[in-house]
This record gives C-alpha cells, sequence and structure tokens, in this order.
C-alpha cells in the first residue's frame, strides 16, 4: 500500500446535475483508451451516442435531465476510475450531490456502472414526467435556511406549493414547488435576498416528484446492490452507508427529499477535511469554502489534474 497523503483518508465529492457542458472530458477521453470503453458501454446501455453528445451536443440536448444525468455520471466515473487504476487510494468515503450520490455509489462498488447509467436516465425521465412543463419551478436563494423556511410555511398546501430542495450552504438555499408557490415565496423574500430563478425544467427534490419515485422503484428494485468498499454519506439524512440494506430506498427517497448538503459535508468532515471533487466544474469546492473554510477540496476535471495526482500519489 502506498502510504502519501495523497492517496489516504481523502473523502470523494461527485457533482449533480448543472454541471454538465459540452465537450467535457474530452482531454481524457483522448488521453486515456479505457476511458472510451466506458462512454461505449454507457451509449450502448442507453441506445444514444452519449459520447458524441457529450463532445459535439446540441446543448439543449445535453441538457435535459434524462442525459445530463447519465452524462455527468459518465464523466465523473471516467475520471476516477483512471486515478483508481493507477494510485494505490484508500477513500475515507464518499458522496455526491442529488444525481452525484449515484456516482458516489458506482466509485464504492455498491451499484455496476451500466446499471446507473440506466437508472439516472430513467430517474431524470421519470422527474421529467412527474409535472406537466410549467406548473413548477425551482430558484436559488442567498439567505439563512430558517428565513426561507419561514416564507415556505405560509405555502404548503394543495394548490399553492414550495419547499427547500437543497440546503446547499449557510447562505444558499433552493426552494422548489409549484410554480404559483415559488413565486410567492420569491415575493416575500427578494426585497431582503437576492433570489435566482433556476432554468430547470421541473420542480426537483420535492414531494411534487412522487410520480417518478413510483414510476423508478421496479427498475431499483431489479439491479443487484452490494455492500459499498468504503462508508457512502447518503444526501437525506446524512446516514453513513456501510451495506446494501437499505440503498434502494434511500435513492427512492432521495426524488421526494431535500439534499442537505450542509449537513451532508459536516458529516464527511468528521472522516477527512482533505476532499477530492471528481467530474465536471467545481460547484461542490465552491460550496465546501463556504460551509467549512478547514475543508480542502482537490478538484480533478482535466488530464492536467489527473496526471499531477497520478504524480503524487507515485
Amino acid at each position: 500500500m502506498q502510504s502519501s497523503a495523497v492517496n489516504m483518508g481523502n473523502v470523494l465529492l461527485f457533482p449533480g446535475q448543472g454541471s454538465q457542458f459540452v465537450g467535457m472530458g474530452e482531454d481524457i477521453i483522448r488521453e486515456f483508451p479505457e476511458v472510451d470503453a466506458l462512454y461505449q458501454e454507457a451509449s450502448d446501455t442507453l441506445n444514444l451516442n452519449l459520447k458524441e453528445l457529450i463532445l459535439k451536443g446540441p446543448s439543449d440536448k445535453l441538457t435535459m435531465t434524462e442525459n445530463a444525468q447519465p452524462a455527468i455520471l459518465t464523466t465523473s466515473y471516467a475520471i476516477w476510475s483512471v486515478i483508481a487504476s493507477r494510485c494505490d487510494i484508500l477513500p475515507a468515503a464518499a458522496l455526491g450531490h442529488s444525481l452525484g450520490e449515484y456516482s458516489a455509489l458506482v466509485a464504492s462498488g455498491a451499484i455496476e456502472f451500466a446499471d446507473a447509467v440506466k437508472l439516472t436516465h430513467l430517474r431524470g425521465k421519470f422527474m421529467q414526467e412527474a409535472t406537466p412543463v410549467g406548473f413548477g419551478k425551482m430558484a436559488a436563494v442567498l439567505a439563512p435556511a430558517k428565513e426561507v423556511e419561514l416564507e415556505c410555511e405560509k405555502v404548503k398546501n394543495a394548490e399553492m406549493y414550495c419547499e427547500i430542495a437543497n440546503y446547499n450552504s449557510p447562505n444558499q438555499q433552493v426552494i422548489s414547488g409549484t410554480a404559483d408557490g415559488v413565486e410567492y415565496v420569491k415575493n416575500g423574500l427578494k426585497n431582503r435576498f437576492r433570489v435566482i430563478e433556476l432554468a430547470v425544467s421541473a420542480p426537483f427534490h420535492c414531494k411534487l416528484m412522487k410520480p417518478a419515485k413510483e414510476k423508478l422503484a421496479p427498475y431499483i428494485d431489479n439491479i443487484r446492490i452490494a455492500s459499498p468498499k468504503f462508508p457512502v454519506i447518503e444526501n437525506i439524512a446524512s446516514e453513513i452507508v456501510k451495506t446494501s440494506d437499505n440503498i434502494a430506498s434511500l435513492l427512492l427517497n432521495q426524488i421526494t427529499s431535500p439534499v442537505k448538503w450542509i449537513d451532508n459535508m459536516q458529516t464527511a468532515s468528521k472522516f477527512s477535511q482533505s476532499m477530492i471533487e471528481f467530474g465536471p466544474g467545481q460547484v461542490l469546492s465552491a460550496l465546501a469554502r463556504r460551509i467549512d473554510k478547514k475543508i480542502k477540496v482537490r478538484n480533478i476535471k482535466t488530464v492536467s489534474d489527473i496526471n499531477k495526482f497520478i504524480e503524487d500519489c507515485n
């Protein structure tokens, strides 16, 4: 076992939807031939040329939830697999933001890559289909959770509904709900806090996603789930997952539950304050700085990042 500090005791982070962009991972596919096989496996699983969509777009098709989710998963896992095959790395734990939880579970060996590609594609498709276009919306609010929760309490009824979908950092929450519910909360907060409407196609991580949860259930029930090789911290209650027992139910409940990322990261920091973000973008690195300045996150998203990491761990 290698004993350098870089390859022992790190927490792995995997990004969620929104981090995708056309051309992500192009240099990695070119540099590491085995990565091309992963993209081919993903394409064959979906009967869709995912590699071409990722590298060439068009952007609006890549951004579609049913495509973005497996695309980010494949890119994140490809980067991890290159590192894992070249470094004797022993993670302390892993976690991912929403969709990223699937990437964490694949990296840990709990779920097979092809199964996760299929599930994330279906997850995205069913989430999109859960509500009619325009029925719901989401917005980011740069405010403490308590302030946002108080405003959301005013619209928890059948006709007009809104709740926090992502507890991202002490001063950034994402709200989700019916269009008029989100608008009501937005109007109640915009004079005191910045509110940014998000360009998403459905109201994720709230009770309106119940139809997606019900549709995905039989597919999750049909895949093989193993105990992870290292702890995975799940999104809902920051439980430390060490066995396969409740992974299926956690993935299903995640669809209709808020992502409590602040709690997730605080749990992760008990394992290690040295973390590595695998995948496109650096959203999770930015959130980590806002949650706890003691947390140090290293980004690995390019060939240069990979080569530097391999050099450090050998």
